[in-house]
């Protein structure tokens, strides 16, 4: 009951628009893991002194560093798959080699070149970056929930198998 009500209410507003803090300080990063370590103690009724990392495995919860890729990554595989939200589909292009590579079958997204910091924290950089970093099975998925169960796999193994 107790996991249900957090996941409802809590979790949903660490997720509420956590792509916006692609590429924050590691500190608010931090500050909100230290909140998502506290609701997987108070869920699963563990000390302070147990180590968190088995806790947010057992409960299916990725870091929050790989929430926010997995939000970005979705949000791109909506974007390319059926347009919508229109409002970043100005934000995200194809790359397409001047002459036929290996990588023009790849479906990878088109990164220009940024000077600033906060530049490479927009939207655009981010999609690119995330997108690009995921393998082709993820890329070339059909359908969002093939999409959908090949990120989570992939963002729990890199999460959970260090």
């Amino acid at each position: 009951m107790a996991r249900t009500v957090v996941c409802a209410l809590v979790n949903s507003r660490l997720d509420y628009a956590n792509s916006v803090l692609y590429g924050t300080c590691a500190a608010n990063i931090a500050k909100l893991q230290r909140v998502q370590n506290e609701l997987a103690r108070v869920v699963t009724y563990k000390k302070r002194a147990d180590h968190i990392r088995p806790v947010l495995e057992n409960l299916h919860w990725l870091p929050i560093n790989y929430r926010i890729d997995y939000k970005v990554a979705s949000l791109v595989y909506k974007v390319l798959s059926t347009g919508s939200p229109t409002y970043l589909q100005a934000l995200v292009s194809d790359y397409t080699p001047t002459r036929q590579l290996w990588s023009s079958k790849q479906l990878f997204l088109l990164k220009s070149p940024v000077r600033t910091e906060i530049a490479r924290r927009a939207f655009s950089q981010a999609a690119s970056t995330v997108w690009n970093s995921l393998p082709l099975d993820s890329r070339s998925a059909e359908t969002y929930e093939r999409f959908r169960s090949a990120t989570t796999k992939l963002f729990y193994e890199l999460a959970f198998t260090n």
